[in-house]
């Protein structure tokens, strides 16, 4: 390569190395598809790029096997939420391990050489595509089956399997910082992952096509699971392999909604373990909403900080809230909190989070509330923050006594809210030392806000007869700076109320008044 070449080679390379994944897979199509004079250097540096942490090829293609069936959440990890049919990227990554150590060794070894020859001239993703590397998928597949078949007819040998398996999945946890100790796997999960790769070829297919946008309950995902019968499979395994079908379903797409299908034409012995799976799915998603709202409320911290929301945090609790509404809804649909144990785990789960969040949120939002509906001069700095906690909150509340049939403190904490609420802005028009017009205008609109938010517009609440009120306004009218949206919703309530009143007493009109009216008409304003 001439200097000139070299130098334009680092550049390209420079450049790649600054994109993300998905961006440098796009610019490799769409070079591959257009041939120029930079095609090679760019091909290479792309390749290299999108395979540099694709290292254990081995691994990936046998956790290929299960891709279809696996979820990621790692709350599932935990005892208490386990469900029937859950299996991690952990659980795979630990039976690999075992079987890749010993018995399997020179067959990984073989993958990697192979895979990794085959990548030098094609990106990962394309080179896992190819018959070769599905044919390596396959071998491997026989392999660690006929292996496992082995292991699970030797009761020594499947616990040491299940231990060693147990022991790397702790010391994986601990390493991506997952939060979690995973249960101990035992033989029927290992009798799971068997069974996959005995026969989950087929089903695999199938449950790919479940979560799609099923607008009747899961009722036509329901019926082709039902339907489904795979050629050479034996009748106990398809029927285990049926029912893991609406698992997957709850376990890695958490599909709620379409649970209702399965419960309606799935077979009687299908329900205990699909009520099972919801409890579960139920106790995690309170779980989450307690830790995150007291999170949220700073519990356990010593200073009472401002109210700091981050969207990551309000984009999971809105997700989280979403599944809650979900699960409830179809808990009432079927009546699945009325008896049993089940039910009784429900509720317990319910009270828990509730007793959880009214401890922590309930008084740190109620303070947070005094604070800035009466900071006076300017916004306080969680205003917006807190404006949102307040609607959650008012959402999260309905969304549980839809279901529930004993009380909440909610009443008396709204109650208390909008007292003292109302003291703030009644302040604003009464108290001298609130400031000039804007500030004591800023001060109603922040507190009327706030009440919007649990449901109490204290702007509905304005009388004429408050002249404190009236006068704020007509100087707020006067002064030339610009009114916020807030302000002018604000004033054009007041106008509204304060036009009727000068028709109805159309002889006798109070000069305040009509001087309010004529400046907020001449700002533009409409009753």
């Amino acid at each position: 390569m001439t200097p000139a070449e070299e130098d334009r080679a680092r550049t390209l390379t420079d450049l790649v190395d600054r994109l993300s994944p998905e961006a440098a897979r796009k610019l490799f199509e769409e070079v591959d598809s257009s041939p120029d004079q930079s095609r090679t250097m760019v091909r290479r540096a792309l390749i290299h790029k999108l395979n540099a942490q694709r290292q254990a090829h081995a691994r990936r293609q046998f956790t290929q096997l299960f891709e279809p069936f696996l979820t990621s959440d790692p709350w599932l990890l935990r005892e208490e939420f386990h469900c029937p049919g859950s299996i991690h990227p952990l659980d795979v990554g630990g039976l690999w391990s075992a079987l890749a150590a010993k018995p399997l060794a020179p067959l990984s070894r073989s993958v990697d050489e192979i895979l990794s020859a085959l990548a030098q001239e094609q990106p990962l993703f394309v080179v896992l595509r190819t018959p070769k590397a599905l044919a390596l998928r396959e071998e491997l597949r026989v392999a660690a089956a006929a292996r496992l078949s082995q292991t699970l007819q030797d009761k020594a040998a499947t616990k040491d399997l299940l231990e060693a398996m147990n022991a790397w999945r702790r010391t994986e946890a601990t390493r991506k910082n997952l939060g979690v100790v995973p249960r101990p796997l035992v033989l029927a999960d290992l009798s799971l992952l068997y069974m996959l790769l005995e026969n989950g070829g087929p089903y695999s297919r199938l449950v790919m096509g479940l979560n799609g946008n099923d607008d009747n309950g899961g009722a036509d995902g329901a019926a082709a699971v039902l339907s489904f019968q795979a050629p050479g499979v034996p009748a106990p395994q398809a029927s285990q392999l049926t029912l893991l079908m609406p698992l997957v379903l709850l376990n890695r797409h958490r599909a709620y909604r379409q649970m209702s299908g399965y419960l309606v034409q799935g077979p009687p012995d299908w329900q205990p373990v699909l009520l099972s799976a919801l409890v579960r799915h139920l106790a995690r998603t309170c779980q989450v909403l307690a830790d995150e709202l007291g999170a949220l409320a700073g519990a356990g911290e010593v200073a009472r900080r401002p109210l700091v929301v981050a969207s990551e945090r309000r984009e999971l609790l809105e997700r989280e809230l979403v599944y809650l509404d979900d699960l409830l809804t179809l808990f009432d649909e079927f009546d699945l909190l009325r008896d049993g144990r089940e039910a009784s785990l429900a509720h317990s789960t319910l009270d828990t989070m509730i007793k959880k969040v009214e401890g922590a949120l309930y008084p740190y939002l109620s303070t947070r509330v005094s604070v800035t509906a009466h900071a006076k001069g300017r916004m306080a700095l969680d205003h917006a923050a807190l404006a949102w906690a307040l609607g959650y909150t008012m959402r999260w509340r309905n969304t549980l006594t839809r279901s529930l049939h004993w009380g909440t403190r909610y009443s008396d904490f709204r109650e208390r809210l909008v007292e003292d609420l109302t003291d703030a802005y009644r302040a604003a028009f009464s108290r001298t030392e609130a400031g000039d017009s804007r500030e004591r205008l800023g001060q109603a609109v922040r507190a009327a806000e706030l009440s919007q938010a649990v449901g109490a517009d204290l702007r509905e609440s304005m009388t004429l007869l408050d002249q404190g009120l009236v006068q704020t306004a007509t100087d707020r009218l006067r002064d030339a700076t610009p009114m916020t949206g807030a302000e002018m919703a604000l004033i054009t309530t007041l106008l509204v109320k304060a036009q009727n009143e000068l028709r109805r007493t159309k002889h006798w009109r109070d000069a305040n008044l009509v001087n309010f009216v004529t400046l907020a008409e001449g700002r533009g304003l409409k009753g």
